[in-house]
């Protein structure tokens, strides 16, 4: 269930469904192993295929119960339609896909969402929104930096733009997208870093210290962090 390396943010590949406000949440969720080790009553993959899901409505538990039978394209293409095996093939993502796609209805009703609600259905928590724009630079970077010290849950969403995520800005951030925040950066020359997860498990951005850069060592021991 878990996969060889055990859970982590990495586990949440979306596939052909726009979904990535589930997928960013869950890797959000995923920051501490525990949290999605209590979303599963059964933790272990099992001959009968079924699996129990524990999700939030309005704060109050409900337990969504699924079969393992996954959309697959034709096996001339293999591999799922929708979310999919981890690097280290790990599967709690794509049960729990379809876990919120049951708890929400269906696959096409996980088209399009936020992240907010995600994490509360996933964790009974309660979420909160932050506009850019409502803060300097230095203070947003000292809030997101604090939060994730005190283990928040965080994920982050891109410009509407286009309206389209196949779509992207000079930088190569996808339009209307969701991401998760994964962790914070101070250098010794005082420059703020922000490292955040694309949910395709692949990366677009271009610009400044992106990992096809020079400058893409920024986030090794090549410099000294606090």
């Amino acid at each position: 269930m878990f996969g060889t390396e055990g859970i982590q943010p990495s586990d949440a590949v979306q596939g052909g469904l726009g979904d990535c406000w589930i997928h960013a949440a869950a890797a959000a969720v995923a920051t501490d192993p525990r949290r999605i080790e209590r979303l599963f009553e059964v933790t272990e993959l099992n001959t009968a295929g079924v699996y129990a899901v524990n999700m939030y409505v309005m704060g109050i538990p409900v337990t969504v119960t699924v079969d393992d039978y996954l959309p697959m394209w034709s096996a001339s293409e293999r591999g799922l339609i929708y979310g999919g095996p981890s690097p280290d093939k790990s599967l709690w993502m794509p049960i729990l896909e379809k876990a919120a796609a049951k708890f929400y209805g269906n696959y096409e009703m996980l088209s399009g969402g936020w992240m907010g609600p995600a994490v509360q259905a996933l964790t009974g928590a309660p979420y909160y929104d932050t506009n850019h724009a409502d803060l300097s630079v230095d203070a947003l970077w000292n809030q997101i930096d604090k939060q994730l010290a005190d283990g928040w849950m965080m994920t982050a969403g891109s410009h509407t733009g286009t309206g389209s995520d196949r779509d992207s800005n000079a930088v190569g951030v996808a339009y209307r997208h969701a991401y998760t925040v994964l962790e914070t950066k101070k250098d010794d020359s005082g420059t703020l870093f922000i490292k955040m997860r694309n949910p395709w498990g692949a990366e677009t951005y271009v610009g400044p210290h992106s990992d096809d850069k020079n400058d893409g060592e920024w986030w090794t021991d090549a410099k000294t962090y606090h």
